[in-house]
């Protein structure tokens, strides 16, 4: 790093190179005509409900950090999940998702997979987990 500073400090000149090249070109222009998004009408309130709850007795409100609600944009994302198929998940609230970010499992095949000897295999290891985990433990205290 500090023989990098050094060329720089020696040559400025080079700092000018390409200061005439606009960044992400394509994005502003698609920013500048693009109509706006319209807000999002739905509710998220029984999700918020649950997520105070967790907050006083889950670290991070989830046994997996890459998949906790403060990871993704607020409103936008879901924050607790109660049902999901192929690519699609539903929030407690009852709102639909594609899942983009997606877990380990479902990349491969999508949420609950048909039936199969091997999946039921996997399927049962996973519920096993669950059913020691953190979430699973306070589930009833949360969610009722």
């Amino acid at each position: 790093m500090n023989d990098i500073l050094t060329l720089l400090s020696e040559n400025p000149h080079i700092l000018d190179i390409n200061s005439n090249i606009d960044r992400n070109q394509g994005s502003y222009t698609s920013y500048a005509n693009d109509p706006p998004i319209p807000p999002l009408d739905r509710s998220v309130s029984r999700s918020y409900e649950i997520k105070e709850k967790a907050e006083k007795l889950i670290p991070g409100l989830t046994q997996t950090f890459s998949k906790g609600p403060l990871l993704f944009i607020q409103d936008v994302a879901p924050v607790y999940l109660t049902k999901a198929e192929g690519s699609h998940t539903w929030d407690v609230d009852g709102n639909e998702y594609i899942d983009y970010p997606m877990a380990l499992g479902p990349v491969i095949l999508g949420h609950n997979y048909p039936d199969s000897e091997w999946y039921r295999h996997i399927y049962k290891n996973l519920t096993k987990q669950e059913q020691e985990s953190i979430f699973s433990k306070y589930a009833d205290t949360i969610f009722n």
